[in-house]
């Protein structure tokens, strides 16, 4: 699927079906929303009722951006320069420490930190000790 078709929908579904989503996540995937206007979890990410009334992940929401950003990795940096997005830093790879260096042309730092956990294959996270609140899957 091109990037550039994806709904706010299409992109909570990527970003919390990659692998290394905080656990957190697997209470909000699918539930109701019963008329609420809007949810956090204890990371810090917010979500929002979609068109079929089921919670998904407000992509485009601040809170929600900081938290993909740390998903990414400890030493991680995205920065909004002329409609790019630019994904930077080092994060913990299987081999040990590897350089990031991505950009990307979505329009919200969410989707870019989304797009390149894609390209990942999943969320790296925190490296170990760093974070105990972001206790991931495999």
């Amino acid at each position: 699927m091109r990037t550039d078709t994806r709904t706010k929908a299409d992109w909570s579904e990527i970003a919390t079906s990659l692998p290394g989503t905080p656990d957190c996540w697997a209470f909000m995937v699918g539930a109701e929303a019963r008329e609420a206007p809007f949810a956090f979890t204890s990371d810090g990410a917010r979500w929002v009722p979609s068109n079929d009334g089921l919670f998904i992940l407000d992509i485009d929401h601040p809170a929600t951006e900081g938290v993909l950003c740390s998903l990414l990795g400890a030493s991680i940096a995205v920065k909004r320069h002329y409609g790019l997005c630019i994904v930077s830093g080092w994060h913990m790879a299987s081999d040990g420490w590897s350089n990031l260096q991505k950009e990307s042309t979505q329009a919200s730092v969410g989707r870019a930190c989304v797009a390149v956990a894609e390209l990942m294959n999943g969320w790296p996270g925190m490296y170990a000790g760093s974070n105990r609140y972001f206790k991931t899957t495999e």
